[in-house]
């Protein structure tokens, strides 16, 4: 199944490195953005948003509003905190099979 993916944070190394694992393993649309209204926008305008939170220089503020926003629009939330890409994955496949 393919989705369109947001995936939000601050440090662009990261979210570059997010961005491309989720297409080699998803070979969906992956979009990546560090501004807030952008992220705000984009999931008020999916059906059921999937957006990966990079914890990496946010905000707790910020984080608690993409996931309230996420989780009205009856969407798919992963706050990703690091680590490999095997526990990347675990993750997002974890959150697709709920």
């Amino acid at each position: 199944m393919k989705y369109a993916i947001l995936i939000v944070g601050k440090n662009q190394s990261i979210t570059s490195v997010l961005q491309r694992l989720f297409q080699q393993k998803t070979m969906t649309v992956v979009v990546t953005t560090d501004e807030m209204k952008y992220a705000l926008q984009w999931i008020e305008e999916q059906q059921s948003p999937f957006v990966v939170v990079s914890s990496s220089g946010m905000l707790q503020e910020e984080e608690r509003s993409i996931k309230q926003k996420v989780l009205e629009h009856k969407g798919k939330y992963i706050e990703h905190f690091g680590g490999g890409s095997g526990l990347l994955e675990a993750e997002w496949q974890t959150i697709l099979l709920s």
